[in-house]
């Protein structure tokens, strides 16, 4: 299970470290993908990712919808190796369609990993309050 909040920075190569504490659940080779709100990244194991999207892999091609959102995920997503020094390479074009600067916040959300530029994280915790974290979690059976 991936959890916790960690700070990490960007190199000027566009390698970033993954939490040391995630590394052993991730795996060897990771899959990166765009949020769908182009928030954040996601941070899948390879197995993870294979048992969320294998439903995009079985659909129909005379499905308009379905091939459009296979399109859209599958371009959206990348794999990555983990290098021995335990940091993965995130592409220039996801870095920029997220805005990634230099300053980065990863967070484990329980199956995933979440990558955030630390500006973006903290404004999206202040417009989050804790009305609508109260409600999120009511939603959720907590």
């Amino acid at each position: 299970m991936l959890i916790g909040k960690y700070r990490h920075t960007i190199d000027e190569k566009g390698r970033i470290s993954v939490p040391a504490k995630f590394r052993e659940e991730l795996g060897e080779s990771v899959v990166v993908t765009e949020s769908i709100d182009k928030k954040c990244l996601y941070i899948f194991s390879v197995s993870e990712y294979t048992e969320k999207f294998q439903k995009l892999s079985d659909i129909k091609f005379s499905d308009d919808d379905e091939n459009r959102a296979a399109r859209y995920i599958g371009s959206l997503s990348a794999f990555c190796d983990v290098d021995k020094q335990g940091r993965i390479m995130i592409s220039p074009e996801q870095r920029e369609h997220i805005g990634l600067d230099k300053d980065v916040i990863i967070i484990g959300v329980f199956s995933r990993a979440e990558m955030w530029d630390a500006a973006v994280w903290e404004k999206y915790n202040e417009v989050s309050g804790n009305t609508d974290m109260r409600q999120a979690l009511k939603k959720t059976g907590l």
